[in-house]
């Protein structure tokens, strides 16, 4: 399954970083860019990641050094995942308003 069609919450595992939930994902040229829950809080938080690389695999998939896999439902970041539904719910936090933050990162990127 390609990673973009999964539809299913997602987390990625860094050396660095750990596990965390990518709470959107976008693809790029050269790797991707992921928000991590709680992104519209984080001023000045570090929520907004780059991994550089080919996406590899069917699931679970590996981009540079990370292995991104679906959250399965014992899996302990479960309980985040679900926080965050409710939360981006509650304070009608969309994709498109994601989308539009990692456009503003992408332009900065490019410039």
């Amino acid at each position: 399954m390609k990673l973009f069609d999964e539809r299913r919450p997602l987390k990625i595992i860094h050396p660095i970083g750990g596990e965390r939930i990518i709470a959107y994902l976008s693809l790029r040229e050269d790797g991707i860019l992921f928000l991590d829950i709680g992104w519209p809080e984080a001023i000045g938080q570090h929520v907004i990641h780059f991994v550089k690389g080919r996406i590899e695999g069917d699931g679970p998939w590996r981009i540079g050094d990370c292995e991104i896999m679906v959250v399965k439902p014992d899996d302990f970041l479960m309980r985040d995942y679900k926080e965050w539904i409710k939360y981006k719910k509650a304070n009608n936090i969309t994709d498109e308003r994601a989308e539009q933050v990692i456009k503003e990162v992408e332009d900065d990127i490019r410039t």
